[in-house]
């Protein structure tokens, strides 16, 4: 059976743009370390949902971790309420009157967003009540989950109890209130997009499976980024948001971590870390010292 991972939902809402697929086996998932003169960062590029007989991850990843005084990621996990959480989801991301989606999509796509809902059992009033970031990602979820691909399986939650066990401590590049208004402080126009380019992304899920996977699972981002450009760059405000505004806020976070001397495991979706506005390439140009592992 074919698999398919993804953003974690509301945890990762931001990161709609690495929708790839798995099976159970690991290749060599992209590695950076970054050097500065006291201290040093290892740059993972993780996916935050998976199909079940995945992890563990290879040594290779796993000794880096071992090796760091503090595991980074997008949220604390370990922090997170789920009731605050939700109520922060149904106030950034709901219609709490007048019309609702239906209205503000063509008739297209909401035929489009009745169908998935039948398919997963989605009740289609909730779906109206929703914008549209948030019925995108619910939608995609749902998506995920009949394919036995769910967040409790990511990348994430698996290095946050490994990184528990080892007595690492855990850092956090944003909060959940940061990235849920990174998709809902959005104009409605391009919310409308992205659902858009997402119902398009679950119509073409089998045909890409086999190179989203190889490209994952070889270490090879620069295919990933090719793969999700149409997503990410179906509008320039969603590239902005998503990408540009979220690492000008990490990025000074990471560089007080190296000048304070820690070693620090970061783990993030491994969109983050590709192309001229990803955090490899940004980290290179400030000066210090990148390599592949």
């Amino acid at each position: 059976m074919r698999h398919r991972f993804a953003r974690q939902p509301l945890l990762a809402a931001l990161c709609l743009t690495v929708l790839v697929l798995l099976k159970p086996a690991f290749a060599e998932p992209a590695l950076y370390q970054v050097d500065g003169e006291h201290g040093r960062l290892y740059l993972f590029g993780t996916v935050h949902a998976l199909p079940p007989d995945v992890l563990p991850l290879p040594d290779r990843i796993m000794n880096a971790l071992a090796a760091s005084d503090a595991l980074v990621l997008e949220l604390d996990l370990q922090e997170l309420d789920p009731a605050s959480l939700g109520a922060l989801t149904m106030q950034r991301g709901m219609y709490l009157s007048g019309e609702g989606l239906r209205s503000r999509v063509s008739p297209e796509v909401w035929d489009q967003i009745q169908q998935l809902a039948r398919r997963h059992g989605l009740p289609t009033a909730m779906l109206d009540r929703m914008r549209p970031w948030l019925a995108g990602l619910t939608l995609t979820m749902a998506e995920l989950a009949s394919l036995g691909v769910t967040p409790d399986q990511g990348v994430d939650l698996y290095l946050a109890e490994e990184a528990r066990k080892l007595g690492v401590r855990f850092r956090a590049l944003e909060t959940a209130d940061a990235q849920l208004s990174a998709l809902a402080d959005l104009p409605e126009r391009s919310q409308i997009r992205m659902l858009e380019e997402s119902l398009a992304e679950m119509q073409r899920l089998e045909a890409e499976f086999d190179d989203l996977l190889a490209a994952w699972q070889s270490g090879e981002l620069a295919r990933v980024e090719g793969m999700a450009e149409q997503w990410i760059r179906a509008d320039e405000a969603i590239y902005q948001a998503i990408i540009v505004d979220r690492h000008a806020r990490w990025v000074p976070k990471l560089e007080r971590i190296l000048e304070d001397g820690e070693t620090a495991f970061v783990a993030i979706g491994a969109l983050h870390l590709t192309g001229e506005d990803g955090l490899v390439e940004l980290l290179r140009s400030r000066g210090y010292r990148v390599t592949s592992r």
